[in-house]
């Protein structure tokens, strides 16, 4: 069954991953990042206080899988973790490889 996992590339481990259902083909997610909480502070500094909050940053927004099968959705993960937060149902079948190169034409048929 197709996965989307989370690798931690320093310890070389996986740490998360989120599965499609029976029948069903992930295609190459993408990480959409959450607006910075605040902005950087001026002149740098802070050390580990610094590289805690970097940390927990990467990790800050969701991710977005398209998935199809009988019947094509976008799921949405939460990037800490790939718990599922949200299914987006789409009207029609989406081919893989969508990278944003269809959309909807007049009608509703996709075109690229």
């Amino acid at each position: 069954m197709p996965l989307c996992m989370q690798a931690d590339v320093e310890a070389r481990a996986f740490v998360a991953s989120w599965q499609a259902g029976v029948g069903e083909v992930c295609g190459e997610p993408v990480f959409v990042p959450s607006p910075p909480s605040q902005p950087p502070a001026a002149g740098g500094g802070g050390g580990e206080a610094q590289a805690a909050a970097a940390a927990a940053e990467e990790d800050a927004g969701v991710v977005l899988c398209l998935v199809t099968g009988a019947a094509s959705y976008v799921a949405v993960l939460d990037a800490g973790g790939l718990g599922e937060l949200a299914r987006l149902p789409l009207p029609g079948h989406a081919p893989l490889g969508f990278h944003g190169n269809f959309y909807a034409a007049p009608g509703g048929r996709l075109v690229q």
